[in-house]
């Protein structure tokens, strides 16, 4: 006999969480570790791409950018292995219960379509050589609203695992490169610079990125702007077309060395629900920011060159980013003159801006003859 429970079947909730709590790999997988990748949302899943230049994505569009996550931990008191494959279980179970299956609350689609019904599990844990006795969690990549749906219960094991106040450890953050235009690349490279320069009164942090990322920049994630080692007029342009970065190597808070994805390592590990939501909305802030000033004739560079704009434009949106502004809302008396101030740059930049807009305008106008 079968009944009605939380928008599903009883048999077919059982079937859901048989899947679930017999395909979660709860093993700890060598570094090199991939699994496949899936872009996810609340209410849609696909597979993730692997082209690094710009893809017209009817997901990102309707849900927003996916946002892939490693959390670095360390065992506690020199603990050993023992507790880490049912701590991996849990973390996924709870999670993975509230989205395959309680979703139907509120959804009727099957998730997994495209998938022969395959439930993708939400968090892998693998070895990490930078580490001296821990893990790291890796996430599928999901989008905001599906990062502040999901029951987060990394906090729960902190009588295990050791995160914020531990030197070796860090949080990193990754968007798909194909997510952005060469103009708005562009444009979100000249903001994380003017947030990574704009000074504050704080005894602990020394610029907005700081207060943002919760530590100073260091030798794994060093305030250097990834770069394009030829000889061009504006290295953030070139470096926005090429989507590499040529010189000084992967460990730099923006690191593009991944082939598909851009990430930023500049975070301190943190297992509260509202840190680790409060960088997540942050990374998804700044897309959005820059996308609208893409997608909006009457912005331009100058946007992106002065922080108490990106802040405005966050501030108009509490309901998105409630765990952002509650936590920068702290730190407001700290912020200085920089917030205001337009970050000086070489007239080349503005120059770089232009020809990209031109170069896409040519390229849009090419694309309407062909169809």
């Amino acid at each position: 006999m079968t009944t009605e429970e939380n928008g599903l079947v009883g048999d077919l909730r059982s079937q859901l969480m048989r899947k679930i709590t017999t395909n979660i790999n709860s093993s700890i997988n060598s570094y090199s570790y991939r699994p496949n990748y899936f872009f996810i949302d609340k209410e849609k899943m696909i597979p993730s791409w692997t082209r690094a230049t710009k893809v017209e994505s009817s997901f990102i569009d309707n849900y927003g950018i996916p946002i892939g996550t490693e959390l670095e931990v360390e065992r506690r008191h020199g603990q050993g292995y023992e507790y880490d494959g049912d701590n991996i279980y849990d973390i996924n179970k709870e999670a993975m219960t509230h989205h395959y299956i309680d979703r139907h609350d509120e959804f009727t689609n099957d998730i997994t379509e495209g998938d022969d019904g395959k439930l993708v599990q939400l968090w892998n844990a693998k070895e990490d050589g930078s580490l001296s006795n821990g893990i790291e969690f890796v996430s599928q990549p999901m989008t905001l609203r599906m990062w502040q749906s999901i029951p987060l219960t990394f906090e729960d094991y902190t009588p295990d695992y050791a995160g914020y106040h531990r030197r070796s450890t860090g949080f990193h953050t990754h968007m798909p490169k194909g997510a952005f235009t060469d103009t708005q690349l562009f444009l979100w490279f000249h903001l994380m610079e003017t947030l990574g320069s704009a000074k504050v009164d704080h005894q602990r942090y020394r610029t907005f990125l700081n207060v943002i990322g919760q530590r100073e920049f260091n030798s794994w994630a060093r305030f250097e702007m990834p770069q394009y080692s030829g000889s061009v007029k504006s290295k953030h342009a070139q470096t926005a077309i090429e989507r590499t970065n040529s010189t000084g190597g992967r460990y730099k808070f923006i690191n593009l060395h991944p082939s598909a994805t851009i990430e930023l390592r500049f975070f301190n590990a943190n297992m509260k629900s509202e840190r680790l939501l409060k960088n997540v909305e942050f990374v998804d802030s700044t897309y959005m920011f820059t996308k609208h000033m893409d997608d909006d004739p009457l912005c331009g560079l100058v946007e992106a060159l002065q922080v108490d704009t990106y802040y405005e434009f966050i501030k108009s949106m509490p309901d998105r980013y409630p765990n952002l502004l509650e936590y920068l809302s702290k730190y407001e008396r700290r912020f200085t003159s920089d917030m205001w101030e337009l970050r000086e740059v070489d007239v080349f930049e503005h120059e770089a801006y232009h020809n990209l807009l031109n170069d896409r305008d040519i390229e849009l106008d090419r694309r309407e003859e062909l169809v």
